[in-house]
């Protein structure tokens, strides 16, 4: 009997999501189509799980200074302020101060793709700025009904998630994101390998540096599989990447030793941690509470040269 019952709750989602992503790829032919109806899958658990005044979409991130970024699969932004004069073609932009979160999704992460796609598109997110340097927001609080609070504005947040990878080594991942030649600005702010129940984040995101990347391995515990009363220990196996059965459900020991033993990887904890972390870093990031958007049509783009930038865009 499983003791967590939201654990349970999201154990019953990621089921539900993988049955759907392994359906759509053993029947979907082409790459491209099978890697945007992934992202239409995870796009629906995510837009149940973070506050109704987010919404999700895909496009194209700018800014008020020319930057743009790559295409992004799933875009987090604030649909309360987000002026609908940017949706008017098949490619949507979204001005950067209105995103929270910029998400990468992959049918299958490897090497390659992790250096030419993630990193590179995490780096175009990373130039974008936005028309002030600082926000000042009041936060009153039951002795002061005036208390401001000034933020310094920062780029959206850069996410990773990948279904499944070409390594089931986490060891080996960590290795391969701090090889990057371009460590701050490549680097996403969290990601989660899936099938290797494996997370990256950094606690504080204004400090992203290799010392500060950490890295987590979800374990199935005791606690998860028996009744309460049960302690909080981790289950390992003798044996790397072996299968496991634990109340009607497969799970796999790591590649990777913990000491002289492996793991037993758990995904749907690793999964709930994920949306966690994503609801909590929506909620700290420093946000515009309107949208100006005059000032995308400054001096630098009169005369019609920011909706020339704009068809440049579409047409890339």
């Amino acid at each position: 009997m499983v003791n967590n019952i939201l654990q349970t709750y999201y154990l019953g989602v990621l089921k539900r999501l993988r049955a759907e992503v392994d359906l759509l790829n053993q029947i979907i032919p082409h790459a491209v189509t099978k890697g945007s109806e992934n992202e239409e899958s995870l796009k629906n658990v995510i837009k149940n799980f973070i506050p109704h005044k987010y919404s999700i979409g895909s496009g194209i991130v700018i800014d008020s200074f020319g930057n743009k970024s790559k295409q992004i699969d799933l875009i987090v932004y604030d649909s309360h302020i987000y002026p609908n004069l940017f949706s008017q073609s098949s490619t949507t932009l979204f001005p950067v101060e209105t995103v929270i979160a910029c998400i990468e999704v992959k049918t299958l992460l490897n090497g390659t793709n992790l250096k030419e796609e993630v990193f590179e598109n995490t780096k175009s997110i990373r130039q974008l700025k936005h028309y002030v340097d600082q926000i000042t927001i009041n936060k009153p609080d039951a002795d002061n009904p005036v208390h401001c609070v000034t933020y310094q504005t920062m780029p959206p947040l850069s996410v990773l998630f990948a279904f499944r990878v070409d390594s089931q080594d986490p060891i080996t991942w960590k290795n391969r994101f701090c090889d990057c030649h371009d460590f701050q600005e490549c680097t996403p702010d969290i990601s989660l390998l899936l099938d290797i129940a494996t997370g990256f984040k950094f606690p504080n995101v204004s400090n992203k540096t290799k010392e500060q990347f950490e890295s987590l391995t979800f374990q199935v515990r005791e606690c998860d599989v028996k009744c309460n009363g049960s302690v909080d220990v981790a289950i390992f196996n003798s044996e790397p990447e072996q299968m496991l059965t634990i109340d009607q459900n497969i799970y796999k020991s790591s590649k990777s030793k913990l000491g002289e033993i492996y793991p037993v990887l758990m995904p749907e904890r690793a999964f709930l941690n994920f949306l966690i972390l994503l609801n909590k870093a929506l909620d700290v990031y420093p946000k515009h509470s309107v949208f100006e958007p005059e000032k995308y049509l400054d001096d630098k783009y009169a005369h019609g040269l920011y909706f020339d930038k704009i068809q440049q865009v579409i047409k890339k």
